[in-house]
């Protein structure tokens, strides 16, 4: 409710007038007269008479006051003026909706009169509206102005953020290191492949159920596909993976590259078996020299007649499968087949060291991915647990509960302010809107909460609205015949009753001395 819709113009008292307080009649008390009743004589509110000259020599005062006064019959005049307007397209849309009801226009009648007398009594002009607000805004504590709820929410929305980018620096290594784990271990099931492949050619007994040119072909795709696997982990740039684990990888640098051997137990014993010359050079020299050897031993036992075909990829014929009657095992041949250094040094690799050493890469690889796994939820744990803080610590400890403070703080004023307000100086129109401002506040003392029915329903208060009319007939009514009100009778030593213990007593409110003698 803004400033101007509350009509409280309370009697300024002139230090000047001692007789501007007088007895009354009765003896009760003392009258003042209201501005109801000023309004009723002709005359202007008791603040509009001038200070005498004793007070305000150079003048300064009075003519401050005739600026207000002009000032606030100016903005009486653009008030009922712009609400003149406001009611009339408001009526002219009613009307072009086929007819506002008898009702409604009542109620745009009746908003009119009240907004045209609220003028009258209180106007603000803009120019004091602004200082109010001016004012209002100095005095408001820092943790309730805008910048402050700005920066807070800016920050919170920064760790938000934060939190979903800052991990999300881990996505592209994440990305690269899933193909590369697969290939790595494709390149270790491969090197298998190929030491199978070339012995079984080298012997060409036909227990592998496979043709010589079978098998050479198959030992052919399956070194190139080694080749390729070996040279997209190391260098990226291939099947998926992008940044090679030279790059990216230290530790695989050092198995790699770095002499030594350390997929072994004992570091200091390198010797590999058949080749004498390749102990302590590393991974990748065994590697060269593994795919060197299968080639020597494809060139070297494939057939005269060989041509390249994939028959070995489709399922083999049952019939021809096992089509014998005994397997003999001639021992002497593969005795024979190990006195070549080629074929002997590929089967021992089957579990030496390139065998042990690819395996070690592998374990580097779901060390990495662990790795990063766990910086990831790290990162994420220490993220959400700033924005945690940042929610209780600044939101809830330092600005909700300071804010909801200051509203507290500012309802107890509040409620002062009415419990000091003289209602039975004011008009009936007025004290109508000082209820109607307190009308749905929602607390204890809510004037238009509606009573409900045992049943739970809620029930129409048009009876307590019936009763609050009448009990303002019986108070505003009586009046002496220049206008001012009469001070109702009651018996001697009873307290004074005035129309807002009325209204509250006709909404079913209770007085504290009944409360004590049920009690009693």
């Amino acid at each position: 409710m803004s400033p101007n819709r509350l009509n409280l113009s309370l009697p300024l008292l002139d230090s000047t007038s001692p007789n501007q307080l007088s007895p009354s009649p009765s003896g009760r008390g003392v009258t003042s007269p209201g501005p109801r009743d000023r309004r009723a004589k002709g005359q202007a509110p008791s603040f509009n008479k001038p200070p005498p000259k004793w007070m305000d020599p150079a003048n300064k005062v009075t003519q401050s006051m005739q600026d207000l006064k002009d000032s606030w019959r100016n903005a009486e005049q653009d008030s009922v003026r712009d609400l003149a307007k406001e009611i009339k397209r408001e009526s002219m849309d009613s009307a072009g909706e086929g007819g506002a009801d008898t009702a409604k226009q009542a109620k745009i009648l009746k908003r009119l009169q009240r907004e045209q007398r609220n003028a009258a009594i209180n106007p603000i002009t803009q120019k004091t509206q602004a200082q109010i607000d001016r004012a209002v805004s100095q005095r408001r504590s820092a943790y309730l102005t805008i910048p402050v709820y700005s920066v807070a929410f800016l920050l919170l929305f920064g760790l938000c953020i934060g939190g979903i980018l800052y991990p999300a620096r881990w996505s592209t290594s994440i990305i690269n290191l899933a193909p590369m784990i697969r290939q790595a271990d494709q390149r270790n099931y491969l090197v298998k492949c190929c030491i199978f492949l070339a012995r079984e050619l080298a012997l060409g007994d036909g227990l592998s159920r496979m043709t010589r040119n079978e098998l050479a072909s198959a030992l052919r795709d399956h070194i190139d596909d080694l080749v390729n696997a070996d040279r997209a982990i190391r260098l990226g740039g291939g099947l998926r993976i992008d940044t090679g684990a030279d790059i990216s990888n230290l530790d695989h640098n050092v198995v790699m590259y770095e002499k030594g051997c350390p997929w072994r137990d004992d570091v200091n014993d390198c010797m590999v078996a058949y080749r004498p010359g390749l102990e302590r050079q590393g991974l990748f020299v065994i590697l060269l020299d593994f795919i060197e050897t299968c080639e020597n031993v494809l060139s070297r036992y494939r057939p005269q007649d060989y041509v390249y075909t994939n028959s070995y990829l489709r399922n083999s014929d049952p019939v021809r499968m096992y089509n014998f009657q005994t397997i003999n095992f001639n021992l002497t041949k593969y005795d024979q087949l190990l006195l070549d250094t080629d074929v002997a040094f590929l089967v021992s690799q089957f579990d030496g060291d390139l065998s042990a050493g690819l395996l070690l890469l592998q374990d580097i690889f779901l060390e990495q991915k662990e790795s990063i796994m766990m910086r990831l939820h790290s990162d994420n744990r220490v993220l959400f647990a700033l924005y945690m803080s940042m929610v209780i610590i600044v939101f809830y400890l330092i600005l909700f509960r300071a804010t909801i403070s200051v509203a507290e703080d500012q309802a107890k004023r509040v409620r002062k302010f009415v419990d000091m307000m003289p209602v039975h100086v004011l008009a009936k129109e007025e004290v109508a809107e000082l209820v109607n401002f307190f009308k749905h506040d929602g607390d204890d003392g809510n004037l238009s909460a509606k009573t409900k029915s045992q049943d739970g329903n809620p029930e129409d208060n048009m009876g307590a609205e019936e009763a609050n009319e009448a009990s303002w007939k019986r108070v505003s009514t009586d009046e002496t015949p220049d206008g001012s009100p009469v001070p109702p009778k009651r018996s001697p030593g009873s307290p004074l009753v005035n129309p807002m213990t009325i209204l509250l007593r006709g909404k079913g409110a209770s007085p504290l001395s009944s409360m004590k003698r049920k009690k009693v």
